[in-house]
């Protein structure tokens, strides 16, 4: 199960760094598409523990950024998992 959020997650990070470096895309387009994909397949309980943000350092980058914690459904026995990633991708222009 964490390893399918893992991946979920993954995609979420890469499909918003995509959108805010479309041309004319910014940090909402690239946080709104990656709570799009998350909300799409990553609901629930286990889609509580995922934090979005995107920022653009400059006017040729943007980073998106997911940190998660995954809890563990059985107390003692499966760990909580943390990790945060990172996507960035260079921004078009005309």
């Amino acid at each position: 199960v964490f390893l399918y959020a893992r991946g979920v997650v993954r995609a979420s990070v890469d499909e918003g760094a995509r959108a805010g470096g479309r041309f004319g895309g910014t940090t909402a387009d690239c946080e709104s598409r990656a709570r799009d994909v998350l909300g799409d397949l990553l609901a629930g309980g286990l889609g509580r523990g995922v934090q979005v943000r995107c920022e653009s350092p400059n006017e040729d980058e943007i980073h998106a950024t997911v940190h998660v914690t995954l809890r563990g459904w059985l107390p003692g026995l499966v760990p909580d998992w943390t990790f945060t990633l990172d996507a960035r991708s260079v921004k078009e222009h005309p």
